[in-house]
């Protein structure tokens, strides 16, 4: 079977990583893979930071799964309150993760959202040609709507006519290297 292809139907998401950072040169190649990928009208405004702070991680991950949560139970006007991060079982979104690769685009972009997501494919099948796991979490809410996530968008320059579009882990499974699974979809209708 083709290489390529062989490398997308092995890929799966990681969701246990090994403390182990990824190493820079490697992390520039996934993201130059991230670079290659197709986007609407050629406009190229997607921004990404790379992320190996541990503690902007844990915040960030946290503020996603809190929002999810509330909306679930709440629905889509949720915002971040400084006491959703008291309970101590509260986990990060972002599974320990080493690094995450953040990506923000326009927020009045119709395709901004598929932009996004093409990027994060390509960058995750790329960690995996080099050993790296990875996975796809989606922004469906603003994980930078507190205090702590609006200084960071102002300290890393993130303007104010883009919002987060989706996240990346990236690091080493501490599971190691797990088979693909069958496919589950429905037949395709040929026509």
């Amino acid at each position: 079977m083709n290489e390529v292809i062989e490398n997308m139907r092995q890929r799966r998401s990681v969701r246990k990583y090994l403390p182990r950072q990824v190493e820079r040169d490697t992390l520039e190649k996934i993201l130059a893979a991230g670079y290659a990928a197709p986007n609407a009208g050629n406009r190229q405004q997607l921004r990404a930071v790379v992320c190996q702070d541990t503690k902007i991680n844990e915040h960030i991950g946290k503020s996603h799964s809190i929002l999810i949560g509330k909306f679930n139970r709440f629905g889509p006007n949720v915002k971040l309150e400084p006491e959703d991060f008291a309970d101590t079982r509260l986990r990060s979104a972002f599974h320990g993760a080493p690094t995450v690769l953040m990506l923000f685009g326009p927020k009045n972009f119709y395709f901004t959202d598929a932009d996004g997501y093409i990027f994060a494919q390509n960058v995750c099948l790329a960690a995996k040609s080099l050993g790296v796991g990875s996975c796809i979490v989606g922004e469906v809410l603003d994980a930078f709507s507190d205090n702590f996530g609006q200084e960071l968008l102002q300290k890393w320059g993130i303007p104010e006519t883009h919002r987060s579009v989706a996240f990346v882990t990236l690091g080493y499974s501490a599971e190691g290297e797990k088979p693909a699974r069958a496919n589950k979809y429905a037949d395709p209708l040929w026509v």
